[in-house]
This record gives C-alpha cells, structure tokens and sequence, in this order.
C-alpha cells in the first residue's frame, strides 16, 4: 500500500524532531528517524496490526517509542495509507 503524509502529520513529525534536536541531539534524531521507518514499514505489511480508536474507528494508533504515537487511516479502496499526525504521548491526547 501507498504511504501518504497528510500536513498535519509532516508538521507534528517536525515539531518532535525539533524537540529532540534541541533536547537530545543528533545521534536521538538519528534513532528516531530509524524507529518511525521501521514502524512506517510494518504498518505497510500489516496494516490492521495496530488498535483502532473506539471513537473514530477508522483512525489506528501505532507506537513508535514509548512517548511517541502515529495515528492513521487505511483506505483499502484506494490501497494507501494516510498519515494523519504524531503525538508526543507526554501531552494531552488530541
């Protein structure tokens, strides 16, 4: 299935790497970039493998580290994948 990163998404990814430039450095943003591709690519091969949301049941919420979530919708008609955001799970959940 075809990945699609939704604005939303591209901004929420950035907003955590710029946490993690200006927190951690370079060698976290280098783990992080790692972990999101290997959970990315799972998502592609197996893209149910996550907990749908009870209140909106065709977004599924997927882990990338223990204090990151990727949310995303799958469109089996259109065989793709939306990105829909990252969360920083230390905050409030959207």
């Amino acid at each position: 299935m075809k990945i699609i990163w939704t604005n939303s998404a591209l901004s929420s990814f950035s907003e955590i790497i710029d946490f993690l430039e200006i927190t951690w450095g370079e060698k976290y943003i280098q783990e992080f970039y790692l972990l999101t591709e290997n959970t990315i690519s799972q998502i592609q091969e197996n893209p149910f493998q996550f907990k749908a949301s009870q209140k909106h049941p065709l977004i599924r919420k997927g882990f990338i580290h223990k204090n990151v979530s990727i949310f995303y919708r799958v469109s089996e008609q259109l065989s793709q994948i939306e990105l829909l955001y990252f969360q920083d799970n230390r905050s409030k959940e959207k």
